[in-house]
């Protein structure tokens, strides 16, 4: 199978951010960890160590109880749009570090935000829509964002 280009895994690592912000930085870690991401730079060291694995699954754990709590603040709120396109962006940065740190950063924010619209709107029309619970649609929200960044991360097309 051809590999995806590293711009369609940035729009795709950005784009997941937008929906959970931690799923694709613990994919991202865990293929460093295998050795499916990355060459023998300090980056991926780092990414590939066991600290950044451990912190990075329990982030994505956190998240993803949080975001079923009726008390977690709406992503498209100022800060948590903020930190969804900082995640975008720094991923994107990492991806395309051999080529072009500012596109990757771009990119990955912009997509990041596109992510965040695109899964408030869904998310809310599936609920507004339907007698499934918020909640139960935030589930499929996980799996969708998890199915896309296991896409992006194993680079297969």
């Amino acid at each position: 199978m051809p590999t995806l280009p590293p711009v369609a895994q940035v729009s795709l690592l950005g784009f997941v951010s937008g929906l959970r912000s931690q799923v694709g930085v613990a994919l991202l870690t865990t293929a460093a960890r295998r050795g499916r991401f990355g060459g023998d730079d300090r980056v991926t060291r780092v990414l590939a160590s066991r600290a950044a694995l451990t912190l990075t699954g329990l982030g994505t754990l956190v998240e993803l109880t949080a975001d079923k709590l009726p008390i977690t603040p709406p992503r498209l709120n100022p800060g948590s749009l903020a930190i969804r396109c900082g995640v975008g962006a720094a991923l994107g940065g990492i991806v395309l570090r051999d080529r072009s740190i500012p596109l990757g950063l771009a990119i990955g924010a912009a997509t990041a935000g596109l992510g965040s619209v695109a899964g408030q709107r869904a998310r809310a029309l599936a609920a507004e829509h339907t007698d499934v619970p918020d909640q139960w649609w935030g589930v499929g929200e996980d799996l969708v964002a998890t199915g896309l960044a296991l896409l992006a991360v194993s680079g297969r097309s």
